[in-house]
């Protein structure tokens, strides 16, 4: 059984695949969310077992080879593991440390979600991890999984669960067969486009979502902008401006080039689709250019979706918090 993508062929392991897949099971950096790495023996035993699932289920965790070379460079592929209490089908992966960043594991992990729901009943597939593991979220988050739960086990502590329903992947294969897709690229500030950008910041403030939302005028919008375009419509954007750090904050030295992302929102319609996601890339890709920081200040009302978003996804790091409460005025006597 072969699985390919455009840089990727997925196969069965096999015993001569030893070498190649403990230089990535006993990896320390790559393992380091897992409760230790492999020896010799955990890696001959992780192939045995994984051949003994092609036999019993006809899919396993599946050999990740370079297409020009055959090189093995990690395994990706659909296991049955106990996730909340209960069996349900999970897609995993890891990738060689020096192979990582490069969009393999999440170019993996979408050809083994389309295999699964063209070849099995499956109605949900998940991947699970540590919640540490936010490279391992981002590429669930990547191949179109959805957070669902987080829940407290021994091995992990805590652990988290990310999924995507049959319908959703029917779905989103349908928008792309469709062309109904959605483009990310920076824009120019042309009268239509401000008037549409405008138009979504009116949407942003009625959804009541942000504290201190205010609608846009033509001179808040800033260069450079980056939209999310579905044709000519406009259903996301971001942008923001460079600044020099003065000193105030302790974890950016005076004197460093910085980014602030001032704005980042997508159309309700259009979110959980990682469009989001893209939009924060694009950005962040844009400020790498020149600044050594990216800074954003979140006034949002759900915390916890920003700080999964920006923390978890976006690989920030979150520095404090503006907390305040109301008081009731008594007189002093």
């Amino acid at each position: 059984m072969n699985i390919e993508t455009k840089r990727l062929l997925l196969r069965e392991m096999t015993p001569a695949d030893y070498e190649a897949l403990y230089a990535v099971l006993s990896d320390p950096d790559t393992m380091r969310h897992y409760p230790y790495p492999f020896d010799k023996k955990r890696v001959r035993s992780w192939i045995e077992r994984n051949m003994e699932r092609y036999r019993i289920f006809g899919f396993g965790l599946w050999a990740v080879c370079l297409k020009d070379s055959g090189e093995m460079i990690g395994d990706c592929g659909l296991t049955m593991q106990l996730i909340g209490g209960v069996i349900r089908p999970e897609i995993g992966y890891h990738i060689r440390k020096d192979m990582q960043r490069k969009g393999y594991a999440t170019e993996a992990a979408a050809a083994v979600r389309d295999w699964t729901f063209a070849h099995t009943t499956f109605q949900e597939i998940y991947s699970y991890m540590k919640y540490t593991n936010e490279p391992s979220a981002r590429t669930a988050m990547a191949y179109g999984c959805r957070f669902v739960e987080e829940y407290a086990d021994e091995v992990n502590e805590r652990t988290k669960v990310y999924a995507i329903t049959r319908a959703e992947w029917e779905r989103r294969k349908s928008e792309e067969s469709s062309g109904s897709h959605v483009e990310i690229r920076q824009i120019p500030l042309t009268d239509d486009a401000v008037r549409q950008l405008i138009e979504l910041s009116k949407m942003w403030v009625a959804e009541g979502c942000s504290n201190g939302m205010v609608e846009n005028t033509w001179e808040d919008i800033r260069k450079p902008v980056f939209a999310a375009l579905e044709g000519d419509r406009i259903v996301g954007y971001a942008f923001g401006h460079a600044y020099t750090a003065d000193g105030r904050i302790s974890l950016i030295p005076a004197g460093s080039a910085c980014f602030e992302v001032d704005e980042l929102y997508v159309l309700p319609a259009y979110r959980s689709r990682g469009i989001g996601k893209r939009l924060f890339d694009a950005i962040e890709a844009y400020a790498g250019k020149s600044a050594q920081y990216l800074t954003l200040v979140c006034c949002t009302k759900d915390y916890r979706k920003a700080l999964h978003f920006y923390a978890v996804l976006g690989g920030m790091s979150f520095h404090n918090a503006f907390l305040t409460k109301k008081l009731s005025v008594q007189s002093i006597v």
